[in-house]
């Protein structure tokens, strides 16, 4: 058995796979495996702040328990790409939401789900600008699954 430290990536030898890993591992987004790993607290709380960033919005705003649509799209992206990249319990994601309940976080993943199934046009286009925007889901591994 061996320490996250002593483990060496694997590094893709060529194609679209080393391009996507080269960018990865040179990004500017400030997160790395590592990281996601030991520190997944750290990492949803930066998750939270690219999502406001993207969507010039205030975190207070998204954590509030305002049911307009933007703010609710907002968390459950939130909720959805933190399971998707941490490991996280659904009531740690739901607490970062401002204390929400963990039923929650399983609830907007599996409205997301539903929104990308169901081509829910004003879901998508959220969605998909957070997509085009977001260092920290851009350069996932390929391996992430929308």
């Amino acid at each position: 058995m061996f320490t996250l430290e002593e483990r060496k990536p694997v590094v893709p030898k060529c194609g679209m796979d080393a391009l996507v890993y080269l960018a990865y591992i040179n990004s500017d987004a400030g997160i790395n495996r590592q990281q996601r790993v030991q520190n997944p607290q750290i990492f949803a709380d930066k998750i939270l702040e690219e999502i406001a960033e993207i969507f010039e919005i205030n975190i207070v705003e998204i954590k509030s328990k305002s049911r307009k649509t933007e703010y609710v799209i907002l968390r459950q992206i939130f909720c959805y790409v933190c399971k998707k990249t941490t490991k996280l319990t659904w009531l740690e994601i739901a607490g970062k939401l401002g204390g929400r309940d963990h039923s929650t976080a399983i609830h907007s993943v599996e409205s997301v789900r539903d929104h990308i199934k169901t081509n829910d046009i004003k879901f998508i286009s959220y969605w998909n600008w957070y997509r085009k925007q977001s260092k920290i889901w851009g350069m996932m591994p390929l391996t992430v699954k929308s």
